[in-house]
């Protein structure tokens, strides 16, 4: 398209030499590799992995940079900021800042390859509740054993609970477990078994609020 709100097309085609097809590479790189980057912050902060954070923010402080995305840029640059000198408090703000930029970005870039919003609806299927306990209580030791059976135990519990594998694939623990960063994976599993946590199906979804 001519224009792509908020992208600066215009600017980010200059940098890239005018090649459209490069940019329209560039921007759905973005929108994988970043859509799940709010919670991935919030699962290395909990799990004192503040060097993992820092660097996560400054590289989407520099692709924002690129693809002239100048509000997220400066959220994601305050953000590794405050997390260079440890301040996790406010930290917390910063993401919840960066994910209100973050979010309309990535829902652009979707739009480019028909998004998740042009996806034709998938009846739900019917939930055993015990069955995605158990699937849960699995997934959960296997994290613990730091087993590199817990991606595959995940998909059993996404499986269990409904998950789309378009919900899987943005799932603050798979994001984590990809990375084998299992205190990551522990620390959202707790926080959303716990009795104020969020649904496990809710947790950690792109766009869910907190």
């Amino acid at each position: 398209p001519d224009t792509l709100p908020p992208f600066g097309l215009q600017a980010a085609l200059l940098r890239v030499n005018g090649k459209a097809s490069l940019l329209h590479k560039l921007i759905v790189t973005f929108a994988a590799t970043y859509a799940g980057a709010p919670d991935q912050l919030r699962a290395q902060i909990a799990s004192g992995l503040l060097p993992d954070a820092r660097r996560l923010a400054h590289s989407l402080k520099g692709v924002a940079g690129s693809l002239e995305l100048p509000a997220l840029q400066e959220a994601a640059s305050n953000l590794e900021r405050l997390l260079a000198g440890g301040d996790t408090e406010q930290a917390a703000s910063a993401i919840a800042e960066l994910q209100v930029h973050l979010t309309p970005a990535i829902a652009a870039a979707q739009s480019l390859t028909g998004g998740p919003a042009q996806t034709a609806p998938v009846p739900a299927p019917a939930l055993d509740p015990e069955a995605a306990q158990r699937a849960q209580a699995e997934l959960r030791e296997l994290v613990v054993r730091r087993s590199l059976g817990a991606r595959a135990s995940f998909n059993r519990f996404a499986q269990a609970i409904g998950l789309s594998e378009e919900e899987r694939a943005r799932h603050g623990v798979f994001l984590a477990l990809e990375k084998l960063d299992y205190g990551a994976a522990l620390t959202l599993i707790d926080a959303a078994s716990s009795p104020e946590g969020a649904d496990m199906r809710l947790a950690d979804r792109e766009g869910a609020t907190p």
